[in-house]
Parts: C-alpha cells; structure tokens; sequence
C-alpha cells in the first residue's frame, strides 16, 4: 500500500530544546489527538517520503495515529464523513434522558422515564441497532444540595426492568461546585458507565477545593466504589488564581489527576501558559485538548438545567459547554453542518484544526478569530499533554 504523510499532522518543538535543530520534536496528529516524540533523523525520512527507511515498528505507530494515511484517501472528505457516520450511529443507536431529581419526601417518577424509553425504542427499526445493544444516557444536573436516596431505587429499577431491546445505560452527572454541594460519585450497578462532570468556582477557596477533591477521591480509591466511574473537573480559573493555591490543593490535585479514570481540565481567558507551565512543573496531569470523535449531548444537557433551578447563570453554564474541548458541550454534527463544510469557499475545509473543532458554522476567512480558543494556545497544549515543561 502506498502511504503519504496526512495534512493534519504538527510538528512542534519540545520547549527545552526549541533552539537545537538536530533535537527530537513531538508530533501531534489532529486526527486522532495522538501525541508522540520522534527524532530528528526520522523526521527527516518522514517528511521526504523515506517511509521504506522507517522501522517497521515506528511505520506501525505512525499508522495508527494516522499521521501516514493510505495516498489515495482523500484526507478532508474521509474526515468529515467519518465524523457523519459517527455521530449517525450515536443518533441512531442511543437516546439521551435528562433526569429530574425528586425533592425530598417525593418518588421518583419511574412511569414517565419507562415511557420515554419505550417510546424511543419503538421507533427504532431492530436492525438500526448494531450488536443488538442500544444506549440510553441518563443525564442529571446536580446544581444545588440534593437528596441522593432515590438512586438505589432507580438503580433497582434499571437491573429489573426488561425493555424489548437489549439496552445498556450510562449515567452521567453534572455538577456545579462552589462549596455548598457533597459531591457524590453515585454507585450504580446497572450503568456501564459512570462519569461525573464536575465544575469548580474559581471564587472557591483553596481549603474547600481541597475538602471537596479528596473526597472524591476517596469515593474513587475506596473497595467496592463506583465502578467504573469517570471523573471529568473542570476548573475555572481566573488571572492568577494558581498562586494562591495551598501545598495541600496542588499535592491532591497530582495523586487525582495519576488516577486512571480521572480527566482534569482548567479554563483560564488570560495567562494560560502561565498556568500550563505551572501545572507541568508540579506533575499536575491535565487534559488541554479535545478529543477528535464527535459525541454530542449539548441539546439534552441545556434541556436538564432549563428544568432544573441552577442557582448558576445559565449563560455562564452555556459558556461552559460551548467549549470545545469539554465532551459534554459539542454541538451536533449533522447533514447541514457537512453540506457547509462541503462547500468548497468554507475555510474549514482545510483548516489543520478540523478533525478537532468539527468546524465552525459561521466561518468566513481564514484566520484563527472564529476558532475555539484552544486553537491559540496548542502547541503550548501539546506540549503539556506530553508532560513537559513549556520553559
């Protein structure tokens, strides 16, 4: 098979070596979100085309991170249909529930939720759901105090009842954090996923940061505790809001972040290297970039806080989930958005950043100004990912 070097591969110099030409450098493929180190040497083949000098074992990695793609693909095309069918399959095959917490003294309302399912899954043709399993993704929005007693019930519920389609279900929980809430990891064993997203104030003190982290992360490390179970904290962190954090803060947030299944993630509008750098530097693993696949649950999820009182301004929640590089806050990748990017004038069509931002709807030039903001700071991102230091 003849191979070519894919478009949406960067090169980017490690930081503590950026003025030595003959240095390794990282490569990074936007198509998969893959980062790894190379030599300077083997660049060098890679970039003219040597592929046949290349290692056997190296030409393997490079093609599972598809940084080498087959010479016919047409790369552009292959990607915006691959992230059609993608999210095609995830229409076709999962449903998105928000639930409603009952107040306290209150049931939960199994009826409507049996009906919600049911529903669905009548209106699916059996042969649309492939491997014979459909999804259904519970969504619950955590904005306040609440009662958690009603779950071992649902939970009860979800093992017993028997829908007309092999069913699985995920539960993800989103919770807004700024020291009033107990920040619980509920613990399902009818879920084959649990993945709580947690947002924390950057008007939160360090002592309650503290407080809150280690709990979760004693609900994460104790035997017999929610498994699996994702945890996804996203920091919202003001100018300098790092330099006040405690040795405490910074010590438990390095054991959280080297946990498996935990995924940490800081959003600053100003002095992000600062804070990359920071993190670097203290062994604080965290998640800069966003995952290439396209799953998108936007709708449902502002679906849930509509009917849910907040006690957040629902603009800053909505910002929150436009991120790009938060799971929770894609924006659906559908037919109309592909015929857009289709279209040979938009200048996401050969944009390096596509397979990560999907494109942006109302791009009208080239130019990073209509970008996520991940897209300015990424190589510095990169760099990050990969656990070097950016000085």
């Amino acid at each position: 098979m003849k191979l070519k070097l894919s478009k949406y591969v960067m090169v980017i110099p490690i930081p503590a070596f950026r003025d030595k030409p003959d240095a390794d450098r990282l490569l990074f493929s936007t198509r998969t979100g893959k980062i790894m180190r190379i030599s300077s040497h083997f660049l060098a083949l890679l970039q003219e085309g040597a592929f046949l000098q290349l290692p056997d074992k190296l030409v393997a990695i490079l093609l599972n991170m598809e940084i080498l793609v087959p010479d016919e693909e047409a790369e552009t095309d292959f990607i915006i249909t691959r992230n059609l069918v993608r999210a095609a399959d995830e229409r076709d095959q999962s449903l998105t529930i928000p639930l409603r917490a009952p107040a306290k003294g209150e049931e939960f309302c199994y009826t409507s939720l049996q009906q919600d399912i049911t529903q669905a899954l009548a209106a699916m043709p059996p042969s649309s759901v492939k491997g014979f399993k459909y999804t259904v993704r519970l969504l619950l929005v955590v904005p306040h105090p609440m009662e958690w007693d009603w779950l071992p019930g649902l939970d009860a519920w979800l093992r017993s009842w028997q829908p007309p389609v092999k069913t699985q279900f995920i539960l993800q929980t989103l919770a807004i954090n700024e020291g009033c809430i107990e920040l619980i990891i509920p613990r399902l064993q009818s879920v084959i996923l649990n993945k709580l997203y947690v947002v924390f104030s950057h008007t939160q003190q360090p002592s309650g940061l503290t407080s809150a982290l280690q709990s979760l992360l004693q609900q994460m490390q104790a035997p017999g505790g929610p498994t699996p179970a994702i945890l996804h904290g996203v920091f919202l962190a003001g100018a300098g809001d790092w330099e006040r954090w405690t040795p405490d803060l910074v010590d438990t947030l390095r054991v959280l972040s080297a946990q498996r299944n935990v995924h940490l993630e800081f959003i600053t509008e100003e002095q992000e290297e600062p804070l990359l750098h920071f993190l670097t530097v203290n062994q604080v693993k965290s998640n800069w970039l966003p995952a290439p696949q396209h799953r998108y649950y936007r709708a449902a999820m502002e679906d849930s806080m509509q009917r849910t009182d907040l006690g957040w301004d629902a603009e800053d929640i909505r910002y929150m989930l436009s991120r790009a590089s938060l799971e929770a806050g894609r924006v659906y990748y559908d037919t109309d958005h592909v015929k857009r990017l289709s279209n040979t004038t938009s200048p996401c069509r050969d944009c390096l950043y596509l397979p990560l931002c999907g494109g942006h709807a109302d791009k009208l030039a080239m130019g990073i100004e209509d970008c996520p903001l991940f897209v300015r700071q990424l190589s510095a991102r990169v760099a990050a990912g990969a656990g070097l230091s950016l000085r």
